[in-house]
């Protein structure tokens, strides 16, 4: 993981810690809007709704259930603390991702 004083950055990795996904999702889907990115988060969400869905129709047990939940998770630390990297390597970057798309669609 990168060190960072970005508060989007803070925020969706306190979201996936207080295991608030859906936010999580929809703020890093906010964030990484119109970049090459975008479809990775977009990918969890739908493990996600999956996921949800096999559990309330009882498919799978709690184990498989926070098995894949956990993937996600990661997934999402790994695509967030990625997206946050590549901003930082911008030349004379933003100390906010308020630029992020520009550099993300360059890539």
């Amino acid at each position: 993981m990168h060190p960072t004083n970005d508060p989007f950055h803070s925020d969706i990795q306190q979201l996936i810690a207080d295991d608030a996904l859906p936010e999580a999702l929809q703020q890093l889907q906010n964030l990484l809007k119109n970049s090459p990115q975008l479809s990775e988060a977009v990918l969890q969400s739908a493990r996600l709704s999956e996921v949800s869905r096999q559990i309330r129709l009882g498919l799978i047990n709690n184990q498989e259930a926070n098995l894949t939940k956990n993937q996600i998770r990661a997934g999402l630390l790994d695509l967030l603390d990625d997206t946050l990297f590549k901003i930082n390597q911008r030349p004379h970057h933003e100390p906010y991702i308020s630029n992020s798309i520009f550099f993300l669609e360059k890539q």
